[in-house]
């Protein structure tokens, strides 16, 4: 645009472009040839951030398309790899690997939290509670997690003099990807925890609109899907004690799951007699065989 770079550099394009409706085209088409460059993903970026810059720094709208939305393939990690790679992470990385995988919130949500927002529910569980502004949805909502991890996460927070869960959670990850690349050759990210979160709960049964609740979704399925009572958290943590907290955890995929104990266990002789005495008087009533 022939203008020699200052610090006034943007404020002297804004007036040239403003005063001028040829060197306005001229920017956008060159804006046009830069965001269809190699690398694709690159050039969208960055043209797609100097458009923000323009706009927010004086409300220049430029007209250059620059849809930098692409599609990611979400492949599944062999589940003994990623216990693997879970298993070999130092106790810092293995935390902050540990709360993606236990809460699936996206992770500006998640480790941008202040650790006054978790509550303890039980011995066994906390809730992490997110407010509006919080969340890229605008949802009021709250996650679970095992409360070893919870209570890790507050005592590492306490101890390094951190107000928030973790304050530098892209370099965190940064490392993490690295780690996992180098010593297994696999992509590792918080997105695809979160995106095995929801796999994890829809192949258990568990309802989607508890699931998008717990993972900071708009639940959407059903009339006034968005409206949960507190009354609710009793049910998410029995689904999630039920469904979700053993299979989440990285650390012992493909081992033996801890049986649980069968009703009849739990019964004294009468008591089983009478259920089943119960059971066959409804199915004869409902005219099923017994």
């Amino acid at each position: 645009m022939g203008l020699a770079d200052s610090e006034t550099v943007l404020t002297d394009l804004r007036d040239s472009i403003e005063n001028s409706p040829k060197a306005k085209r001229e920017l956008e088409a060159k804006l046009t040839e830069i965001a269809n460059g190699e690398p694709l993903t690159t050039s969208r970026a960055r043209v797609t951030s100097f458009k923000g810059v323009m706009h927010r720094g004086g409300g220049t709208t430029l007209n250059v398309a620059c849809d930098n939305h692409f599609s990611s393939n979400h492949r599944t990690i062999d589940p003994i790899t990623l216990r693997d790679v879970r298993n070999k992470m130092d106790k810092d990385m293995g935390l902050d690997t540990d709360l993606a995988a236990f809460t699936g919130e996206r992770p500006n949500e998640l480790y941008n939290h202040r650790i006054t927002q978790f509550r303890k529910l039980n011995d066994n569980y906390y809730a992490l509670d997110s407010i509006k502004f919080q969340n890229k949805g605008g949802l009021e909502h709250f996650t679970i997690l095992p409360a070893r991890i919870a209570e890790a996460a507050i005592k590492r927070a306490q101890d390094n003099g951190w107000a928030g869960i973790r304050p530098n959670w892209i370099d965190a990850w940064r490392r993490i990807r690295a780690s996992a690349l180098a010593g297994f050759g696999v992509h590792l990210t918080a997105k695809y925890l979160r995106q095995r979160y929801k796999t994890i709960a829809h192949d258990a049964g568990m309802p989607a609109n508890h699931f998008n609740f717990l993972e900071g979704t708009n639940p959407t399925e059903g009339e006034n899907a968005r409206f949960y009572e507190q009354e609710d958290e009793a049910k998410l943590l029995r689904e999630y004690d039920l469904l979700l907290s053993e299979n989440l955890d990285l650390t012992h995929i493909g081992e033996p799951k801890a049986s649980k104990p069968r009703l009849s266990d739990l019964l004294t002789g009468t008591e089983a007699e009478q259920i089943l005495s119960d059971l066959q008087a409804i199915k004869s009533k409902l005219g099923i065989p017994t």
